[in-house]
């Protein structure tokens, strides 16, 4: 098999879309919510294909050259990155160290290695993990877009932000899909008539139903403390509450169906004291558990 190699251009005539869940960069096909295996040239890519076009179009608008993702997966959207921006450095971080086959062929048929990297068994709540990971990858130099797209929890998610969001330069972008996941989630359950079957055969659709009812759980059983899970609709809270005073910090947050896009400001920002609770005061009670 072979692997297209990164032409350094990010021109849009270079992606063309077979069909609307389907998009070819490079030579290289990527499959919104596909099933089919990833090879080094055909990925499936988990998400819906709106979701795939907005992410196509906004990566190839803002063309980052130093990014960090969070949440590997089959490392589908590493390569569609470095295929749209013709980065200096990519790394996409990944709690698993499971093999990644198809990605590391791409990398090694694209002659890559050096600046898209695969880096395994960090968990993004480990504040110190992270920042390692950054002070070796990146040795200082600021990044323009951090892609959050991995555990969709609330402390792991805020506690990664406060630790990345200081590395992005003024200016630079940080993503948090699927923000809203739980509240979808929430209300797809509570549409379903008590009486309905489910579905036969296996489907992208069940599949991801299936994962995420299993994340769902603990947002409506206690736990072995009493309480219920905080779903991460409160980091969406907590960022609108830290851009009331001042824009220094955030300069601003923008929200679609898919994503949380939180702008860099231009203050200088400690990563080894960064924390969100200190940027906006909750005056009127809006995060009181």
């Amino acid at each position: 098999m072979s692997a297209a190699e990164p032409t350094g251009t990010t021109e849009s005539s270079r992606v063309t879309w077979p069909s609307e869940d389907c998009v070819e960069i490079g030579g290289v096909h990527f499959l919104a919510e596909g099933l089919v295996g990833p090879t080094p040239d055909r990925f499936p890519i988990h998400k819906p294909p709106a979701l795939l076009r907005d992410f196509v179009e906004t990566m190839a608008r803002l063309a980052p050259k130093r990014i960090v993702e969070l949440g590997t997966a089959t490392g589908a959207s590493a390569v569609l990155l470095a295929l749209l921006t013709d980065p200096v450095k990519l790394v996409t971080v990944d709690v698993s160290d499971l093999p990644r086959p198809a990605f590391d062929e791409w990398v090694r048929v694209a002659g890559v290695g050096d600046r898209v990297r695969r880096v395994a068994g960090i968990d993004q709540a480990d504040r110190g993990a992270m920042a390692a990971m950054v002070d070796r990858e990146f040795a200082g130099a600021p990044l323009d877009v951090v892609i959050d797209d991995a555990s969709h929890a609330l402390e792991a998610t805020r506690g990664c932000f406060e630790q990345l969001f200081p590395h992005l330069r003024p200016g630079g972008r940080y993503f948090i899909e699927d923000w809203n996941w739980e509240q979808k989630f929430h209300d797809f359950i509570a549409a379903i008539p008590p009486d309905a079957t489910p579905p036969e055969g296996v489907t992208a659709e069940s599949l991801m139903l299936e994962v995420a009812a299993r994340a769902y759980e603990p947002l409506v059983t206690p736990g072995a403390d009493g309480r219920l899970r905080t779903p991460l609709l409160r980091l969406a809270l907590e960022l609108v509450l830290a851009c009331a005073p001042s824009s220094d910090a955030i300069a601003g947050v923008r929200f679609t169906p898919w994503w949380m896009e939180i702008e860099r400001g231009p203050a200088t920002l400690d990563p080894n004291t960064f924390l969100l609770r200190d940027l906006g005061r909750d005056s009127f009670g809006l995060l009181t558990d």
